[in-house]
Parts: C-alpha cells; sequence; structure tokens
C-alpha cells in the first residue's frame, strides 16, 4: 500500500458474513477481549508493545530488529447525550452480539482510513475523534475508534 496517498473503505461487521465483532475490535484495538457467549478470548495485547528480535543473518552474525507497536491510540466515543457515561469495551461488544440474534444481523460498520503523508499522529487523532464524536452525536451511537501506525 503507497503510504503518500489517501485511502477510505466502509464495510459491514455482520453475523451474516461470520464475524465476531469482538475479534475484530479486539484486534484493531490490540486488547484482550471475552466472547461472554462462547468462552473464546481474542487477545491482540502484543500489537501494543514494542517488540526486539534477536536474528541471525546468513554469515551467522548475531543482531537484533525492533518491531514498533502497531496500535497507536484507542478511544470509546458516546454521544454528547450519555454525559459521563461508563462503557468498556468488552461490554458493549458482548451486548451487540447478545442482542442483535438475527443470523443477518449487522453489528456494525468499520470505516478504515489512510491519511496522506505528512499528517501527524497528533493531528491524525484529533482528525479520527472529532469525525467520531460527529457520528456518535448524528446516530447516536458508540464509536470504537483505533489508530494505528502508518504502514509503508
Amino acid at each position: 500500500m503507497n503510504n503518500k496517498g489517501f485511502h477510505l473503505s466502509v464495510s459491514a461487521v455482520s453475523k451474516a458474513k461470520n464475524h465476531s465483532v469482538l475479534a475484530k475490535s479486539a484486534y484493531n484495538s490490540g486488547s484482550k477481549l471475552i466472547d461472554k457467549q462462547s468462552g473464546e478470548i481474542h487477545d491482540y495485547t502484543s500489537k501494543t508493545k514494542d517488540k526486539i528480535l534477536n536474528l541471525v543473518d546468513s554469515d551467522g552474525a548475531k543482531y537484533t530488529q525492533m518491531i514498533e507497536k502497531n496500535v497507536l491510540h484507542t478511544a470509546l466515543i458516546t454521544p454528547t447525550v450519555a454525559g459521563d457515561l461508563a462503557v468498556t469495551r468488552e461490554g458493549f461488544w458482548n451486548d451487540i452480539e447478545r442482542i442483535e440474534s438475527r443470523k443477518n444481523a449487522q453489528f456494525g460498520t468499520e470505516i478504515d482510513v489512510m491519511f496522506p503523508e505528512g499528517v501527524t499522529a497528533d493531528q491524525r487523532i484529533g482528525l479520527v475523534e472529532r469525525y467520531a464524536q460527529t457520528l456518535s452525536d448524528r446516530y447516536n451511537v458508540l464509536v470504537d475508534v483505533a489508530i494505528h501506525r502508518p504502514q509503508s
């Protein structure tokens, strides 16, 4: 993927596609979420930590390589009318999977955006959180935000 351009995709997260909204949220947010119905654990906490790999090249020389964490920022954005409502990612998505019992239920909508080169991390966070708040207020929904490190 080219990191100099702009990319936007929108897709439904639905039961009809055999999606687990808990798995999707855990993966995107780099968190550990437990599906209360199945007991399945979705643990992607490794995405929030830097990793140091100890490697050996073809000549036998040892070296290390650092892989930076992928998830840089997460937030749960609630509608302004909700006030100080306390919501957890795991509790919310478990409630959605429990309530949406139809075989073709849509759990949510995933919006994936790649910003053009030159947009700083702080600018990305500000833009995404303002847009998420607008969506949350307009449609009276919770927005689960996860900002990842730009890929080259």
